[in-house]
Parts: structure tokens; sequence; C-alpha cells
């Protein structure tokens, strides 16, 4: 990276995180941001005290079609203006996520899915963070990726919420094991098409290798035929189906949570002692579970995590039980 000018697009918090691990690297960077809030004028600041150049309240494409690289914020789409702009288009660009990962030390968790991906995370987070693994949360939840890249000494492990906006063009991005919750059509306000949509979920799969584990919602046939003949290994969360003989993974059965690994059925937690509503977070906890267990957690942190979890804010939130009401923060959704 030395010597080398790294644009940056968008400065919210990837985008900032983004820009002071290019200048701890010793590149020399140019930020910018269309916008002109507080929040990203007190951004564009840090960068500047960290040694680099920003701008707000718009873009200089005769500065960015200079740069050997632009790293780009999830929230800016590919059809923007200053990406169509030919001169900037001449220039190499990654997201945040692929930039983030590049400079990683830790092995990566990915969580992706139409749904579920914010708790998904937390809980994997947690249930590492039980068995005593330093395991932060990040992507679209916790700090951004880039945060943790520079991280000294670094996290074991890294659980990264990632949506279809950071996989998109990603090129070397390669988690150890990912989680894919389930699809459905969304964000078609930026995707031509629902197939346009799943193909950058797919690009979770680019980089598959044998030693890859990939959580997979078995019920859903889209999620299965997106994992395709990726390498690696494949484990299939169930929460309304008995799972096919063979079949590695987790499902309910009896009222419980059960794993079903190698050395064979192991029972978990009752669903009633699970402390998320809905039958949805018992698939997002088998997904959470699967995927610990295959980092190396035991079978009994995993058992204490899911007890201790709780919600994440504004996603069936538990909040103060009065005169018989449960009253619940879903706003979220």
């Amino acid at each position: 990276m030395r010597g080398r000018r790294i644009g940056i697009l968008g400065l919210a918090r990837s985008g900032r995180a983004a820009a002071e691990l290019a200048l701890a690297s010793g590149a020399e960077v140019f930020a910018s941001d269309a916008g002109d809030s507080a929040a990203v004028r007190e951004a564009a600041e840090a960068v500047r005290r960290a040694g680099g150049e920003a701008e707000v309240g718009g873009h200089s494409v005769d500065r960015l079609a200079g740069c050997d690289l632009l790293v780009v914020s999830p929230g800016i789409p590919p059809t923007a203006p200053v990406l169509q702009d030919p001169r900037v288009r001449a220039v190499p660009r990654i997201p945040e996520l692929e930039f983030a990962f590049r400079h990683l030390r830790s092995a990566v968790i990915a969580v992706t899915g139409t749904n579920g991906k914010t708790t998904t995370t937390a809980l994997v987070a947690h249930l590492l963070g039980t068995a005593g693994l330093d395991a932060p949360a990040a992507g679209n939840i916790g700090v951004a990726l880039s945060e943790v890249a520079m991280k000294d000494p670094a996290p074991e492990w890294v659980v990264v919420e990632a949506s279809s906006f950071q996989l998109g063009e990603v090129e070397r991005f390669a988690p150890r094991i990912g989680v894919l919750t389930n699809l459905a059509p969304d964000h078609l306000d930026r995707y031509p098409s629902v197939e346009a949509y799943y193909a950058d979920k797919a690009r979770l799969f680019a980089n598959a290798t044998p030693e890859c584990v990939w959580v997979l919602n078995g019920e859903q046939p889209e999620v299965v035929a997106l994992a395709g003949t990726a390498s690696g290994r494949r484990l299939y969360f169930r929460t309304g189906s008995e799972p096919p003989t063979g079949e590695l993974g987790g499902y309910v059965a009896g009222g419980a949570l059960v794993l079903r690994l190698e050395g064979g059925e192991v029972p978990l937690i009752g669903v009633e002692e699970l402390p998320l509503l809905g039958e949805h977070n018992r698939a997002n906890a088998l997904a959470a579970a699967l995927a610990a267990a295959a980092a190396g957690v035991a079978v009994e942190a995993i058992r204490e995590g899911l007890r201790s979890f709780r919600a994440p804010s504004h996603r069936l939130e538990p909040i103060v039980e009065r005169g018989g009401v449960l009253w619940i923060d879903d706003s979220k959704a």
C-alpha cells in the first residue's frame, strides 16, 4: 500500500474506517462524500487529522480518476453518477469489505441472507465470546471490518454481517465459515431483478475451498441452489422438517434444538429456553450454533450462550411486562 493513492467514496462508518486503515498502511488517501451533514464533516476532519485529504458536498472526478484504487462504501450503488463517469470507471474499485479483508489477520465467519443477518451475526459472536474467544461482530453490525483489521493483536475470529451491497464486487473475500440464512425478493429499488440481487449474495461462495464450512437453510431450495457446487462442507438447519438420513446440521425435535454432527446427535436446549421470540429465531439460533460448532466451540458453551443471549435492539426485543401485557419493540421490522 505504501505510496499508492487510495480514493475513498463515502464517509460513513465504513468509509471513514477504510480511510484510516489505508493511511495506517502507508497509502495516500483522498476521501470524498457528496453529503454535507455534521457527521460527514466530522468524518472528513478525522481523515485530515490522520494525514489524508477529504472533501464533502460533492465529488472531484479528476482527483478520483487519479487514484490507483477506489474503495466504495456499501451505501453508494453502482449506478451512482460518480461511478458512471468514464474517468472514474477506468479506476479499479472494490467494496470496503474486500479492502478490509485484504488487511485482515483473523479467520472470518460471514453471515448473509435477506432476513436474520443481524441477530445471527450477534448470536455467533456471543457464542464464541461465551467460549472465551476474541470474536467481535463487524460489517453491518458493530464496527466496520476495516476497524477490526487495524486491531493489534488481531482477534482470533471476526463475525461479519455481509449485505449484498458489500458482497457484490468482492474479489478475494473468503470466509472460513459462511452462513446463508434465507433468500427473498428485496432491494429491488437498487437491483434490476431478483436474480441480480441473488447473484450478489452468491459472491459469498466465490472463493470457496475444501476447508470452508457452509451453514445453509435446508428448507429453502433457493439457498441450496445458490451454494451450488462450491467447495466445502455443508451443514443444514431446519425448523419445520426432519433432516434426511445422513444430512448433518441442526433441527427442532421433541421441543428442543438438536445438532446432528459427525459424532452423532446432540440436544442443545429446549425451544422454551431460547430467550428469542418467534419460530424464525429458532432457525437463527440453529444457524449460529452450527457456525460456532464449526469454529470449534464446545457444545456446553453453545448451550450457555444460547440461554444467555438477548435480542438485538428493535428486533422482537422484550421491553417490559406490566399488568399482564408484554411490550415488545419490533420497530426494525
